[in-house]
Formats: structure tokens, sequence, C-alpha cells
């Protein structure tokens, strides 16, 4: 790169760094601009980046007894160097040629290949974005010809050298290899006080302060696998137990369990299964705290040669409320809104069970709205509760009253469905309103012994404060009998009758609280690998009420305390973490404002809209207007139009269409969530706008407008 170049790629840098900058004059007599030097911010900096122990790190590890070999050093440097933006190392005209460089190291030999990749990889990084960079950094190491050591190393490297993005890397971090490490570190006290009075590179913090802090503190952070990594012995492909894919599976001691819980409750005595879960959980109080905590859990609980794999992120919460606190950080006001607006309703409820106002028609109708749920998005399910709560009234008095029995379980599959008008969200989960029948059924049963029906058990103690959530739990798993909802949806129906003790262990929760990265966003939940089969399999039955019990026990001592920390400790409860942990990694806002026709008894004037930002529906709310089904469209200016849930969908389908005008052709609605798609800069909104118009049919209250025309 020439000195013009060079010079002019600083200057952008310096610009761009967010500090105070000063033109200086150099020993050549050439006027530069440069950051000027900020003592607080270099140490806050150094500070956030860990121990500032400089001695020889090979000594330090060893000091640790976590003793570190040049190959881990090596590929940490070359991850490191990779972590930093490009443009700090070279600029766009050299891209190419360190692209070549890259793929070139993929055939040189080992050393020498590591160093080269990182160098290319970091003028990736710098073209891309970090988090994408970090993505492909990781998946093309897994790939180069090298040693596992050397892999991981890199990858630890990597973002070590994240912490050194803002220009802070010197060339003699670039240089050093493994055998020099130990000269490079101990030196670092002497260039940290030097950088006190001078600066380099045209920026005010010496590119090595950090970077120095970086190598020597991670290292002593990472001088070998952390003990608890070094348990984590994966299964063979070939392995398969508690009907868990070998991807989720670890090693275990082989031995039988001794407190075993079964997968499948016994027929005729399922309560049986309920003092082992008790002991179970007396005897492993730290199952969900660590992972050699959870490996004895489960070989006592589940035996075999092979156990469930730890919840590694729930570990995490499960001993630190700052992990937690930091999750909750990241609940944008958007989102947060979301959330208040639901645990509005919920409170509406929860104070109608306590106060006496709820009735066993009010629970019925919950359950009904939580079976729509199953494996299904919000819209769907509450589309759906909306679209039959009023036709289904007579079935449903009819359970209260326990004269629910075949013939109107026969009834209700056969013509329930039929009302869920065209075009309506609801008609995706017709499978799910089919089986509210069933559940309604076993709702309607009296057990033996008992007067009571097993609604009327279940309402009388969800309007019990002092009953735990989950005694509600065990109690309508052992009541029933194949009812079509387990752990999992009852923990929803409980959550939202002002039950905030409780974690639903859903499809975004189970993905949430097991990967910690080292799963790549697969939905481990439903089904991986060929078996289909994924940690559904350890959530439903006893083993479901065991896991999730473990779970709620291990993280509800951290929840308020994580509150506290990010300054709402009145928010504080085990439920509203599952909900804004569930809508931050979901990425969506949802309120489930359909509670309201449960508290009000009426689903007329009540809608769903569509949280999901990366959905050509995104925007529309479904409503059960006083004269019929609509759907209201947000215009850029703030005001609404509606139309008939069919017209809905041929407007959709026009809108997708790049002849429309509206968005370009490629156009992929899933590439971003940050904003609705059509707030983003490639979509002509004043079109869309122009197409919804003309697509309106339908009045605010559902009637037909006569005369109405589509767009062509």
């Amino acid at each position: 790169m020439t000195d013009i170049a060079q010079e002019q790629l600083n200057t952008m840098i310096a610009a761009e760094s967010g500090g105070d900058l000063e033109t200086v004059r150099d020993e050549n007599g050439n006027y530069r601009l440069r950051r000027m030097f900020d003592e607080a911010l270099a140490m806050e900096q150094m500070q956030a980046l860990g121990p500032g122990d400089y001695r020889d790190i090979y000594a330090l590890s060893e000091a640790a007894d976590a003793p570190v070999t040049e190959k881990e050093v090596g590929g940490t440097q070359a991850g490191a160097l990779a972590g930093v933006p490009g443009a700090l190392v070279t600029g766009p005209q050299d891209l190419a040629a360190l692209l070549y460089g890259g793929l070139q190291a993929l055939l040189a030999e080992e050393g020498q290949g590591v160093e080269e990749f990182g160098k290319g990889f970091s003028a990736i990084s710098g073209t891309i974005g970090s988090e994408k960079a970090g993505e492909l950094f990781s998946g093309l190491v897994d790939r180069m010809p090298i040693d596992d050591e050397t892999k991981e190393a890199m990858k630890r490297g990597y973002l070590a050298g994240e912490f050194a993005s803002m220009g802070l890397v010197g060339p003699k971090v670039a240089k050093a290899g493994a055998g020099a490490v130990a000269d490079y570190a101990a030196g670092a006290p002497a260039r940290l006080e030097e950088a006190k009075s001078g600066v380099t590179l045209g920026m005010g913090v010496d590119p090595t302060q950090i970077v120095d802090e970086a190598i020597v503190g991670a290292q002593k952070l990472m001088g070998k696998k952390p003990e608890e990594e070094a348990l984590i012995k994966v299964a063979p492909e070939t392995a398969r137990g508690h009907k868990t894919p070998a991807k989720l599976l670890i090693e275990g001691t082989g031995e039988k369990a001794i407190t075993p819980i079964v997968q499948a409750f016994p027929k005729g005595n399922k309560e049986a299964v309920l003092p082992n879960i008790d002991a179970a959980l007396a005897n492993n109080p730290d199952a969900a705290k660590s992972v050699a905590g959870w490996q004895k859990f489960a070989q006592e609980t589940m035996g075999g040669d092979y156990l469930p794999h730890p919840p590694m992120v729930a570990i995490e919460y499960g001993r630190s409320p700052e992990k937690i606190a930091e999750k909750l950080q990241k609940l944008t006001p958007e989102l947060k809104a979301g959330v208040d607006e639901g645990f509005a309703f919920v409170s509406q409820i929860r104070d109608m069970y306590q106060g006496g106002q709820a009735d066993p028609g009010m629970t019925a109708d919950l359950f009904v709205w939580g079976i729509l749920s199953r494996g299904a998005g919000p819209v769907q399910q509450e589309a759906a509760f909306i679209d039959i709560m009023q036709d289904a009234a007579p079935m449903m008095e009819k359970v209260v009253n326990g004269t629910f029995d075949q013939a109107d379980l026969n009834f209700w599959k056969d013509n329930m469905k039929k009302s869920l008008p065209e075009g309506s969200p609801g008609k995706q989960v017709t499978m799910n309103v089919n089986a509210a029948g069933k559940l309604l059924f076993e709702l309607a049963k009296r057990p033996a012994n008992s007067n009571q029906t097993v609604l009327e058990i279940i309402h009388d103690m969800v309007s019990n404060p002092d009953i735990p959530a989950k005694e509600i739990r065990r109690k309508f798993m052992t009541l029933t009998e194949s009812a079509g909802i387990d752990n999992k949806v009852v923990s929803f129906i409980l959550l939202v009758a002002g039950r905030d003790d409780v974690l639903v262990m859903d499809r975004i929760q189970g993905r949430h609280l097991w990967d910690d990265g080292r799963f790549g966003g697969e939905n481990i939940y439903d089904g991986i690998g060929p078996s289909g089969e994924g940690l559904n399999g350890i959530f439903k039955g006893p083993r479901g009420l065991l896991v999730t019990e473990a779970l709620e026990d291990a993280m509800r001592p951290n929840i308020q305390q994580a509150y506290e920390m990010i300054g709402r400790p009145q928010d504080a409860s085990l439920g509203r973490f599952h909900w804004e942990s569930w809508v931050i990694e979901g990425e969506q806002v949802v309120s489930h404002s359909t509670l309201q026709a449960i508290s009000e008894r009426t689903p007329v004037g009540k809608g769903v809209t569509e949280g999901k930002t990366d959905e050509f529906a995104s925007g529309f709310r479904y409503i059960r207007g006083q004269d019929g089904p609509v759907q209201r469209y947000p215009l850029s200016d703030g005001s609404f139009v509606y139309m008939t849930p069919e017209r809905a969908k041929e407007f959709l389908a026009f809108v997708k269409k790049p002849k429309s005008g509206i968005v370009p052709t490629g156009f992929k609605v899933t590439a971003r969530a940050d904003v609705p798609w059509y707030e983003r800069t490639e979509v002509n909104r004043s079109k869309l706008d122009e197409a919804a118009r003309a697509y309106e049919n339908a009045t605010p209250e559902g009637a037909v407008l006569s005369g109405t025309e589509g767009a062509e």
C-alpha cells in the first residue's frame, strides 16, 4: 500500500474511532491526523479484557496447573489476528491478494498456513462485518487441515482479536510466533508505560496495549480447555438413548439409574413416579448448575452408556445472575412493550382467580387456548382461538358440567374446524383444533373416588395462590390420559393464568438453554439427524417434569438479583424471564393479546398481530370484528386499511412478486429481523401503501365492502 493510501486509511479509522482528534507534525515534517491518547479509556478497555498479570505465559499457565502448548499459543495468535478488522491490517486493494493467500494457507506447511490464514481472514472480517465473519471463521477453521488443538486455539484467539478491533493491533503481535510469545509478553509493562508518552499508527492509543492484555489475559483464562468442557465427551454418531439423537448425547458411565425416572407414566398408578422425582431433585441440587452436577443427575435418574447433553446456557444462568442480566439487556424497547402488555393481561387473569371471579369455564378456555399453541406461532394459535370461541361455547358448557362425552368428542372433531374461516391464520392449526376435543374430554372426567371433574380440581388449584405451579402441573399429568398436551403446554397455560414461577420448555427455550453455540442454532428441540429426534424427548412425561423442575430450581434463586442489576426489580419472576428471553430469542413482539377474550369472555374486538419482522405478513392484525373476521394492515402515515382474510392472502401474494414494484428481484424477507421488512431501504413503501389501499375490501368490524377490486 502506498504511503498516501495508508495515511488515508489511518485518517478514516481515526475519524470513525469516536475519540478526540488532533493534528501533529511527524519527524519528516508531514502533518497527520491522530486520535488523542485517553488514559482513562485505555485503562477501562484493558480492565475489561481481564487480569493484567504480565508474566511469562508458559510459567503463568504452569502455575495455574493449566499448561499450554506452542500449538495453542500459535493458534491463538493467528485467531487473534484474524479477529481484527482487515482494514487495520491491509487496504481494500490488497483484499484479493490476501484472500488468495488465505486459500494458499490451506496447502501450506501447518505453522505457516495458520499464520497466512489469519492474515487473510482479517481482511475478510473488515469487509463483511464481525458477526458474519465470526460464523464464517469458525466454519473455515473446522475445515482446515490442522489438528483439533490448533483449531480450538484459533477460535478462542479470534474472540480475543475482536477485543482489539478498534485499530489496536501491532506489528509485533502479528509477527509473534509461538516461540516468541514469552519474550513479547514479558515486555508488556514497559510498552504500556511507554504508551503514555506517545502514539503510533495515527491512533491515540498504542496499538499494542490492549493486544498485550488480551493475549496474556486470554491465555491465562484458557490455558487449557475449561475443566467442565473436558468432562463433556460427545457420544459417537451411532449412539442413541433416552429418545435423543447422538448429537445431543454425551458419554455416561454405563451404570443403571439409582432413582430411576421412567419416560412414560405407568398406567393405573401415575403418582408412583413422583417420590423418585422428589428424591432425585433433593439428591442433585446442582443438577443445572454445573456439568458435573448434570452428569450425576442424569446418570442417577436415566442411567446408561449415554446421557442427554448438559444445558450449557442454563448452567451459566444457574450460577450467575450476571449472565441472566446480560441476556435481559438485549430486550429492545419494542420487545419489552409487548411483554409489558402481555403481563398486564396475565395480571388481570391472576387477579380474577385470586379474587374469586374466575370460574371453571375460564379455566377450560385457557386450556383450549393453550393446546392451540402446539407447534404453532402466536398468530396461528390465537387467531384459531378467537375463530372458534363463540361456536365452542355450548360444548364448553358441557365440559364445565362434566357431561362432555364420546358423542360430544366426535361432534367436536367433525364440526369445530368449520369455524375457521378461509384465509384465517388459524387454518394452519386445524389439527390442534381437532385435538382440543380430546383435551376437553379428559377435563370433563371424574377421577376415581372424586366428586369433582379434572377441570374442577385443576381450577381450584390454580385459584389457590399457596399451591406452586409445579404441583398443578404434576396433578394435571397424573389425572389425564393422552390429553394431547404435556409439560410444555401445561406450563404455558399456568404462566398466562398468572403463575409466574414456571419455565415453558418449548422449541425456542430449549434451544436457548442448551445451545451455547456448539449446535450452531439448529432446531435441536423438535429434531435433528436421521432419527428426527430432539430435546423434546426428555421434556415429555415424568422425565419432562424432572428436567423442567431441575431447570426452574437452578435459575429461580438468581432471578431477583438479575433484575435488580438491570434496574427492574419490580419485574423479577421466573415466568417474566421466560417470556422476555423467549421474545429475544424469537425476535418477535408477543403480547398474547387474545387473553383479553378469556378475561372478558368474548372474542369480539380482540385480535393478534404478526410480530415477526421478517415475514411478509408482519404488521397484519387479525381481528374478530362484530360482523366477521378482518385483517388490519398499517400504512406508512399511521393509518390502516382493512381486508377480509382471503383478500389479505391475495394481497400478500401480490406484494411478494418483484413485478409489483414493491420489492426488488432477489429480495429475501428473512435477511433481516431488526426492522419490519417494509421499512428496509430497498422496499418501495409508497407502492406498498398504494397496493394495500387497492386491496382494501372490508370495514373495521369485518363487513365486506361492495364493489371493491384488487390490484392487477
